[in-house]
């Protein structure tokens, strides 16, 4: 993403198991097995399961003291044989198990899902000792302390394409009542001077949330921060809703927010799209700034019959499905915001046929504005800027400044490229 910093976090596994244990304390060390058993009881006996994963990401630039939101991103994430993976929503299967195969721009990362709460009570790794009690909310918690070297850690970070293994460490906070894990803070301690991240750290919450016919320990929310070198920092806040449990050997098919009941079947006649056409398409899908997130599927329809020697080849009232690719705002110089919008089209459903697409952005026109009837051709807005390449993708973005809804009236002209062809900007490299 255009002036965002590639961070990422990756959990490569649990854990490693250290010597003897050393704690001050033997009654410690026994509260500490049994927790142990807890914790390990709750995430082991998790199904196999899925969420929706809503992140809202925003920067804090010096010398201001004020994150500012940059962008939303929401996407489906499973826990499948201990293991997490990912797909935007709509997928009709899971497509990765690094998150940043598919938000490659920006502060980002997994683990908060299942594997940091594993990586601390799975194993001998993390040497704890015990704070005190306190009060998280109305609820009496214990607090402990716990630290893993770099030496026994499995906890990289990347930034950019420098990566590393580090330390670790923080508090995880146990109810008094019923020993389950209220929350869990995980804290880089030891990064190595290259990544050029002064600090890292996140704090995770969880919750008992029902799946199928019993409660499970999921995690409700977590909040990540990052420290670049520049003293700019970034505020991952992460929310897990709708979890719903499925069986592996279920077929995944997750609903489609555009498609709309009554619409009627999807042809199932298959054609290729021809390459190097050009459509005038309208967005029918809602973007509202702060809304709509990174991920969200959309919805475009043609405008008008595409042809080729005279042959409609796609006609007027087909549709383009796709999804978000970015919505970010920025500073307009002249005054006001900014907001770079980036959509990717990825089906084109006929009448009759359907057919896969990719596209290539050439021009984003706004409708002119309503004026009173005059003689003369009626004025039309200047065109939208199209910045060529600028997301990590290759795709194009557009420009549109000072209106945080832009729904009805804006249409994209778009070019078909082949399949398998890279965009554009990746051919210029």
């Amino acid at each position: 993403m255009v002036g965002m910093q590639r961070w990422t976090i990756l959990w490569l596994g649990l854990a490693g198991v250290a010597g003897a244990q050393t704690l001050d304390e033997i009654d410690v060390a026994e509260s500490m097995k049994q927790i142990r058993a807890k914790v390990n009881h709750d995430l082991n006996r998790l199904p196999n399961y899925t969420c929706t994963e809503t992140i809202e990401r925003s920067v804090q630039e010096p010398p201001s003291k004020h994150f500012v939101l940059q962008d939303l991103i929401r996407l489906e994430v499973a826990l499948v044989d201990r293991a997490e993976i990912f797909a935007w929503p709509g997928s009709r299967e899971f497509q990765s198990s690094h998150l940043r195969d598919l938000v490659p721009g920006g502060a980002i990362g997994n683990g908060s899902f299942a594997l940091h709460a594993k990586s601390v009570f799975d194993g001998r790794a993390a040497a704890i000792e015990r704070a005190g009690e306190t009060k998280l909310g109305d609820r009496r918690v214990m607090e402990y302390r716990y630290t893993v070297p770099r030496k026994l850690s499995r906890f990289a970070l990347r930034h950019g394409d420098r990566e590393a293994n580090i330390g670790y460490g923080g508090s995880f906070y146990i109810d008094q009542e019923n020993g389950s894990l209220v929350r869990l803070i995980v804290r880089a301690n030891d990064i190595p001077q290259e990544l050029s991240i002064p600090a890292e750290q996140e704090i995770l919450d969880y919750q008992q949330v029902r799946l199928g016919e019993d409660d499970f320990l999921l995690p409700k929310s977590s909040e990540m921060r990052m420290t670049s070198a520049d003293g700019s920092v970034s505020l991952n806040k992460t929310a897990f809703t709708a979890c719903r449990q499925y069986s592996t050997e279920s077929t995944l098919i997750f609903t489609d927010p555009t498609e709309t009941p009554g619409a009627g079947p999807v042809p199932n006649e298959i054609r290729d799209v021809p390459v190097g056409l050009k459509m005038e398409v309208r967005l029918l899908t809602p973007l509202v700034w702060a809304k709509s997130a990174v991920g969200d599927p959309l919805t475009a329809q043609v405008r008008r019959d595409v042809k080729v020697d005279k042959r409609v080849v796609i006609p007027k009232g087909s549709q383009l499905k796709g999804r978000l690719i970015c919505l970010e705002r920025r500073a307009n110089p002249s005054g006001g915001s900014a907001y770079l919008v980036g959509v990717r089209f990825e089906e084109l459903l006929a009448s009759r046929w359907r057919g896969a697409v990719k596209t290539q952005l050439v021009e984003a026109l706004p409708m002119p504005e309503l004026m009173p009837m005059r003689r003369g051709p009626m004025p039309r807005n200047a065109p939208t800027p199209v910045i060529t390449g600028a997301h990590p993708s290759g795709q194009n973005l557009f420009v549109v400044y000072n209106e945080p809804r832009f729904t009805d009236g804006l249409d994209l002209v778009l070019g078909t490229i082949g399949v398998g062809e890279p965009s554009s900007e990746s051919q210029k490299k």
